[in-house]
């Protein structure tokens, strides 16, 4: 489709751009056709596809890099959204006060996501981010806090690089 303004209206329709009168498949652009032809496509020419791509992020790298850190900033924003409404806040902010020890010190960092019971470089953020987002995470382990809340407490848990021990810290 050439037309850029008519391809966002069907799209917004929920109609497939390649084929106006037919649905879009839920969560989709195209229809079931569509999408089918493409995934067959991609079957049959799986290495020449990742060829093409890899030369094009060679030839748009600052371009990829800008539009993906955007994303990621979008994403983990309406991330931190939701995990602050959860938990009664309107906009995001650091909630230290649900860990009394943490109390003592100031805010200071930008905002991040907490595990509250750690484990958080076991899930990748994108699979995080995309189960809050559609709903199929559960959000009673997560909390928003600022950077130097977030170190503060993952060393009282004992999650920080090296443990809580400081016979295991690296020199």
């Amino acid at each position: 489709m050439s037309d850029p303004k008519r391809y966002k209206e069907l799209k917004l329709e929920g109609k497939c751009p390649a084929h106006p009168l037919r649905d879009a498949v839920p969560g989709k652009i195209s229809c079931e056709k569509c999408g089918n032809r493409s995934k067959e496509y991609y079957k049959k020419n799986r290495e020449k596809m990742r060829l093409i791509m890899a030369a094009y992020y060679v030839a748009h790298e600052e371009e990829t890099k800008a539009r993906m850190s955007a994303r990621y900033f979008e994403l983990t924003s309406l991330e931190m959204v939701i995990v602050a409404q959860i938990r009664g806040d309107e906009v995001p902010r650091c909630r230290a006060d649900l860990t009394q020890k943490l109390l003592d010190t100031p805010c200071h960092g930008a905002l991040q996501i907490d595990h509250i019971n750690g484990g958080g470089n076991k899930e990748p953020w994108w699979i995080r981010v995309r189960g809050i987002l559609d709903g199929t995470r559960g959000l009673d382990d997560l909390r928003v806090l600022c950077a130097l809340h977030q170190a503060r407490y993952a060393i009282l848990r004992g999650d920080a690089r090296g443990g809580s021990d400081p016979k295991d810290w690296e020199e």
